[in-house]
């Protein structure tokens, strides 16, 4: 998990004070390729390539971090209602696929787990477990920090945050 969180809280830490529209521009960029689903590509690329999976869920976080140091409520509204969105399809029977109200990873990618003992399927030391059927606990941990972040963003745009919200945390 900090593998995931670092790279784009890293890139961001690094622009976020001197140029602030740098660091909106990264989470622009990934709601960009959203679909009506409310589906954000793990991987969208300049050419519309896509990788066909869920974006590690760290953008609402890192949206609040950035509206947290430049107070911009226009950015802030703008991907407010994206990011619920894209949340709620993290929640939904496609990814939670035991219903047990934790969803899973779709592939070991997304979690930076690609090389791990439990996941890799091309060395002969792995276990090669389907990372589809793990409880993991980075992505509870990701997906309780961006409910959270979901729920400041909705008070400071003086909404009242969805239930689910309440019921996710």
């Amino acid at each position: 998990m900090k593998h995931i969180r670092n790279r784009y809280f890293f890139l961001s830490d690094l622009v976020l004070y001197s140029a602030p529209e740098l660091a909106q521009g990264i989470v622009l960029n990934f709601l960009a390729a959203q679909d009506e689903n409310g589906a954000v590509d793990w991987r969208p690329g300049p050419a519309g390539q896509r990788a066909r999976r869920l974006a590690t869920p760290i953008l609402a976080s890192l949206s609040w971090r950035i509206y947290s140091a430049t107070q911009d409520r226009q950015f802030l509204a703008r991907v407010y209602p994206a990011l619920l969105s894209f949340i709620r399809l993290w929640f939904s029977p496609r990814h939670d696929r035991d219903q047990d109200g934790l969803p899973e990873w779709d592939h070991p990618l997304q979690a930076g787990l690609e090389d791990s003992p439990l996941f890799a399927r091309t060395q002969d030391w792995a276990h090669g477990l389907d990372i589809i059927s793990v409880e993991s606990p980075a992505l509870a941990a990701l997906l309780y920090s961006e409910c959270q972040a979901l729920q400041q963003m909705a008070a400071a745009l003086q909404q009242e945050a969805p239930p689910e919200l309440q019921l996710w945390l």
